[in-house]
């Protein structure tokens, strides 16, 4: 009995990682495919996952292979995201401390003076300043504009929503004028992101 649960695990040993190392070769993209609806339906199964569509369009993420197959069939397709896995690692994976947090949200207020005010709500309980950043387009004024709070900081100690709120401000603020919806909630909406 022991050489047989010795013999199986051994074996797991051995295949887990060739099936990881397949698994992290696999490169997927973020595309946007101009197709009609018969080949949509047709692409559908090999599509990892959907983030939006229109008349004759679809953005989506494939794996590499599928969007090398549809280049041969003559599809349109423009790469948006050439290896998601790469661009996801260059914002994840470290927690920022206060002061590159503190640093970097007062950076993008200065670069986005049009969108964004840096302001400071009290102090923390270990005695940093709360962050607070209103990205509208109209900061400096008030217009009664419906307003949307998201306090990442909650429980000061736990790391993930204080980055989860930086990436939203790096998001909001890339794509003002560039994505539509981005451009419309900061058009419409007072945010404020707390840190």
């Amino acid at each position: 009995m022991k050489k047989s649960v010795l013999f199986v695990l051994v074996a797991l040993a051995a295949v887990v990682p060739l099936f990881a190392k397949s698994y992290l070769d696999v490169v997927e993209m973020k595309v946007k495919v101009y197709a009609t609806p018969e080949q949509v339906a047709r692409i559908a199964p090999d599509v990892l996952e959907f983030y939006g569509a229109g008349d004759g369009w679809f953005i989506g993420a494939l794996k590499k292979p599928v969007y090398e197959e549809l280049v041969k069939e003559g599809l349109k397709i423009d790469v948006l995201v050439p290896d998601m896995r790469a661009e996801a690692s260059r914002y994840l994976g470290v927690f920022h401390t206060y002061a590159q947090l503190r640093d970097t949200m007062a950076i993008i207020a200065q670069n986005h003076p049009d969108i964004c005010r840096l302001d400071t709500i009290g102090y923390s309980a270990n005695g940093n300043l709360m962050l607070a950043m209103k990205i509208t387009d109209s900061v400096n004024v008030f217009r009664g504009k419906p307003r949307i709070c998201f306090d990442c900081s909650i429980h000061g100690n736990e790391n993930n929503g204080c980055e989860i709120g930086l990436y939203a401000i790096i998001q909001l603020v890339s794509g003002y004028n560039i994505d539509p919806d981005i451009t419309r909630w900061v058009k419409q909406r007072e945010i404020w992101i707390i840190r």
